[in-house]
């Protein structure tokens, strides 16, 4: 068998939470898209499990410990995202996104705060028009739609 190419991947995981009928996500603190809209999430480590990686990321940015706070947890869906959207330009390089939906039992107590990487949290009523955002990522208003449409349904 010849030798083939392999292309690199980037993978990372994001976790779109849900408390009392509220989407938690991050406000940007990137200079070049001081407004977008992020969810909770990052890179998996070489080694590392994706699991692990949620989890990890998840306390790393908002403070949540999700092996303590009661929750449902799915895959929701996996995204491969445009180059572009990322700034890398070696043409080479597939991302991938993993994204979880997690929904926090409503009588738990949350106590969740932007520790990296963010200007702040911001609580999205899941009936909220999703359009009147901005996302640097075109992709990303489309996933928290179908999220929000599995919500209201």
């Amino acid at each position: 068998m010849p030798f083939m190419d392999f292309q690199p991947f980037h993978i990372t995981v994001k976790a779109l939470i849900v408390h009392k009928g509220k989407l938690i996500l991050m406000k940007s603190d990137e200079d070049d898209r001081p407004f977008d809209l992020d969810p909770p999430g990052g890179r998996v480590n070489q080694g590392e499990l994706v699991f692990d990686t949620l989890k990890r990321e998840l306390e790393e940015e908002i403070g949540l410990d999700l092996d303590n706070t009661k929750h449902t947890i799915s895959l929701f869906e996996v995204n491969q995202r445009d180059l572009k959207e990322y700034d890398w330009e070696d043409g080479k390089t597939t991302i991938l996104e993993i994204y979880y939906l997690i929904t926090i039992l409503s009588g738990e107590e949350l106590k969740v705060y932007a520790k990296e990487e963010s200007e702040g949290l911001v609580f999205i009523d899941i009936d909220s028009d999703l359009d009147k955002y901005t996302y640097t990522a075109k992709g990303r208003k489309e996933i928290y739609k179908r999220a929000q449409k599995i919500l209201n349904s």
